[in-house]
This record gives structure tokens, C-alpha cells and sequence, in this order.
């Protein structure tokens, strides 16, 4: 119960929207600089400078992506698992289960299927329709 109250603090305790705004913005910065000052610091290379920077800036937007996304950790994105449709369909399959129906009963091969049967089954036919007399 401890860590549920804890996951609670977490989710009602909102992140402060000055500090996000500035870290927007200071990624947008980053984006537009980071390439003019490695293109600044390596002459050379252009190649060189042109990894370095995209992976700089890559990061960067990463770890922005990475902080939306735990700021709020219990939001409901399109690409989450859906737990509580999932959670409702394996229950649904339980009280089926529960209540004595199996699929294999509802559809009798042997009745249908007569060609589609090895001799094992013709002769396990045999013996239930003998049982029965």
C-alpha cells in the first residue's frame, strides 16, 4: 500500500511549467548552435562534424522526449498496452471456462468431416456410438 501511495504523489504532484518551458526552449537553442559550433571547432573533417553534431542534437531531444514522458508517467498514449481490455477478456474467457463451455464441443468433426478422419478416430467413433447402445 506504501508504494501505491507513493505512485499516487507521483501522479497528482505536477511538474512545474516554468522549468518545462524553459527546457523546451533551451533544447531549441541547442539544436540551432550545437552544429555551428562543432562546424566552428572542426575544419577539417566535415564528416566528423557532421556525426558529432547529429548525435549532440539526437541526444539532446532524447533526454527532452525522455522528460515529457516522466513528467507524467500515467497517461494514456496510443501505443500503451490497453491492461484494462486485456484484463477484461481473460476474465470473460474465465467465466466461460468456468461454466463448463469448450469450443471443441460446439463443433463435432466426426459428424462433419467424415473424409478428414484417420482410422484412429473412425474407430473411437465406433466405441462411443457402442457405448451408447
Amino acid at each position: 500500500m506504501v508504494e501505491y501511495t507513493h505512485a499516487r504523489k507521483i501522479m497528482y504532484t505536477p511538474f512545474p511549467f516554468p522549468h518545462a518551458q524553459l527546457s523546451v526552449c533551451f533544447t531549441s537553442i541547442l539544436i540551432i548552435v550545437i552544429p555551428l559550433l562543432i562546424d566552428h571547432h572542426i575544419d577539417d573533417a566535415l564528416w566528423l562534424g557532421t556525426i558529432l553534431s547529429f548525435m549532440a542534437v539526437s541526444c539532446l531531444c532524447g533526454i527532452h522526449e525522455l522528460s515529457r514522458e516522466l513528467e507524467n508517467p500515467f497517461r494514456k498514449p496510443p501505443n500503451d498496452i490497453p491492461i484494462c481490455t486485456l484484463q477484461a477478456q481473460f476474465n470473460e474467457a474465465l467465466i466461460t471456462s468456468y461454466a463448463g463451455f469448450h469450443p471443441d464441443s460446439y463443433f463435432e468433426a466426426e459428424k462433419h468431416l467424415p473424409q478428414l478422419m484417420s482410422n484412429d478416430d473412425k474407430r473411437r467413433q465406433q466405441r462411443r456410438q457402442q457405448r451408447r447402445q
